[in-house]
């Protein structure tokens, strides 16, 4: 399962939004099958809340916030602290190595979905006057 708002998987740009994230949250680690059956399973890294079904990506997330999400008990179950670390490292700098990049990346993709928006609400619009007869050529 694609969280996120994975900008690795189409269609999946909506959660980008900043959300903060901190100790009400938990780190969940899980192998996600392939989006496209050709291609492998990958390890999707994401945080939840209690009561909240969204799942959150936090590529695009300041490394403090990253700290103070808790690691439950299951998932160190599942796997050592050293790949649970190395897993956060990955997504932490999934976009860049420092925090200025990440943002600068988290302002351009918060760009284009806005200018998405924009598109979108304007195709609609048109479709709405095509079918009222009006301004039609």
């Amino acid at each position: 399962m694609a969280a996120r708002g994975d900008l690795r998987c189409p269609g999946r740009i909506a959660a980008i939004e900043s959300r903060p994230c901190g100790r009400e949250h938990e780190l969940q680690i899980e192998l996600a099958p392939p989006i496209d059956p050709e291609d492998q399973p990958h390890w999707d890294v994401s945080c939840t809340k209690e009561n909240d079904p969204e799942r959150y990506g936090l590529d695009l997330f300041r490394w403090e916030e990253w700290l103070a999400i808790r690691v439950p008990q299951s998932v160190l179950e599942k796997m050592s602290a050293t790949d649970v670390v190395a897993h956060r490292v990955w997504e932490m700098t999934f976009y860049g190595f420092t925090q200025e990049k990440i943002a600068e990346d988290a302002r351009e993709f918060a760009a284009e979905r806005e200018i998405t928006e924009e598109a979108a609400l304007e195709k609609r619009e048109h479709r709405k006057k095509g079918k009222n007869g009006a301004e039609r050529g």
